[in-house]
């Protein structure tokens, strides 16, 4: 039975109180599937976002320091990242980023992406949370195909 992935979003978000918004679509395109949360995060964000794990990919290293991405119209310096999470193969990776009263937490597939911003420090149990709801749903999405 396939999943709702508004659904998904809507569940992350209830269960962990830090995340703010979160989004979910398409690699390498970037074209959004779902969103929840208060916010927009738009279809152009996300296919920049989507463009930023390509380059990295491509220089098959982490962001360099600087970089920076966009999500509901507000400015995130990636703070940390990297391009293998060996539970997901190849070619697929992790972002950390902070902007304004929070940050971000993203993780790449091999055919979709997905991004949470949740509000508090990026070096708190708040940035934590968010990374382990998400993983949940990275795993599942990479089990069946993504």
């Amino acid at each position: 039975m396939a999943r709702n992935w508004n659904d998904e979003l809507t569940k992350m978000i209830d269960a962990m109180p830090p995340i703010k918004l979160a989004a979910m679509g398409s690699f390498p395109d970037g074209d959004l599937w779902a969103m929840k949360g208060v916010g927009e995060i738009t279809n152009n964000e996300l296919s920049a976002f989507a463009r930023t794990f390509t380059e990295m990919l491509e220089r098959n290293m982490p962001a360099l320091q600087g970089d920076e991405v966009i999500f509901n119209g507000e400015r995130y310096g990636v703070t940390w990242a990297e391009v293998t999470y060996p539970e997901l193969g190849q070619h697929s990776g992790r972002m950390v980023g902070k902007g304004g009263n929070g940050g971000f937490f993203a993780m790449k597939m091999r055919l979709a992406v997905i991004v949470a911003l949740f509000e508090g420090d990026i070096d708190s149990d708040k940035r934590l949370q968010t990374q382990k709801a998400v993983e949940v749903i990275a795993e599942y999405m990479q089990s069946v195909g993504y």
